[in-house]
């Protein structure tokens, strides 16, 4: 039955029309006779579509992975041998597949067409549209089903890209800053009216970069203001104010990368029990050594088997100042 379903495409370009048509493709993925679903993106995630009330999105990844039966893929021009490596692995697989990969030029966008792959890679960077590989046919948990590979800066929430730009001298210079969603954002044509530009005069110690500003709890944030750096058209230095709905989208995104990474668990680290067992003996050797030495040296008598233990040879394992060897 499997082999009578041909892949199709699929164009979606409104999110109401994208939920609808995901929960009648998800009854054929649950009595698995889905076919292949490629879903071009037709901006990217946060302002319409992330700031939709509640706190469930409909990530249509997300829900495709939920149902555990299909082959998920998520990719854009940045990595092209993965994207086509991937569609190729999802068309052979004998399950359901679908395919969300990312488009940068369409209208609602208002991105030239020739900045796509450029754009594809600040999606990338900024967390906004992540790569990843769901295969159910590699084993039965999300950690050996999910593969992360492709994306930069994996065990950080964001990566860091060199900004250049003048300084009041005419010099060139450069400093490293956070990719967030905002930092790709304001590249969007669509969303640039999520940005002020604050002029110089006023900038304060209240004023903190956007990817501080997340890390701080509600109440450290009531007195910042979140802004992004960026350069003008001479290349001098600015700070961008941005937009609550702005500030959201990146709280979102970066969540979402780490939801991905907790997946992979990635984030665990492998106990080496007898790496601390080993610490363990060593630490109560000194400290019984040390406990030693000093009862020697205080001058009082000694029992007949302890006078004779702290003037015979060190144990092993310590060194001549009564410190045990790590």
């Amino acid at each position: 039955q499997l082999a009578d379903f041909a892949p199709f495409g699929c164009v979606i370009h409104n999110a109401g029309i994208t939920i609808v048509f995901i929960q009648q493709h998800l009854q054929l993925v649950r009595i698995g006779l889905g076919p292949g679903m490629e879903l071009p993106s037709e901006q990217p995630p946060g302002i319409e579509s992330t700031m939709r009330p509640g706190p469930w999105r409909g990530d249509i990844v997300l829900l495709a992975m939920a149902e555990r039966g299909a082959y998920v893929m998520q990719g854009s021009l940045a990595n092209i041998p993965a994207l086509l490596e991937g569609f190729m692995a999802g068309l052979s697989s004998r399950r359901p597949a679908l395919f969300n990969t990312f488009c940068s030029s369409l209208p609602g966008d208002g991105s030239a067409d020739d900045l796509a792959v450029h754009q594809s890679r600040l999606a990338l960077e900024s967390r906004s549209h992540p790569c990843l590989r769901f295969d159910p046919d590699r084993g039965a948990t999300p950690e050996v089903c999910l593969n992360l590979e492709g994306n930069p800066s994996l065990e950080e929430a964001w990566v860091i890209h060199r900004l250049a730009y003048l300084d009041e001298h005419g010099e060139s210079k450069s400093m490293d800053v956070p990719m967030t969603f905002a930092d790709f954002a304001v590249t969007v044509p669509a969303l640039q009216n999520h940005f002020r530009v604050a002029p110089e005069q006023e900038w304060n110690d209240a004023m903190v970069p956007i990817a501080e500003y997340l890390d701080l709890d509600s109440d450290e944030r009531q007195e910042k203001h979140p802004f992004i750096w960026a350069t003008d058209y001479e290349g001098r230095l600015q700070r961008l104010r941005v937009s609550r709905a702005i500030v959201e989208a990146s709280e979102e995104r970066r969540d979402y990368w780490r939801l991905l990474r907790a997946l992979t668990r990635a984030d665990i680290v492998p106990v080496d029990e007898e790496a601390i067992a080993e610490s363990a003996r060593a630490e109560v050797v000194e400290k019984v050594w040390q406990n030693l030495l000093d009862l020697a040296q205080s001058g009082e008598a000694l029992p007949a088997g302890l006078a004779q233990l702290a003037v015979s040879p060190q144990p092993q394992g310590t060194s001549g100042d009564g410190k045990a060897n790590h």
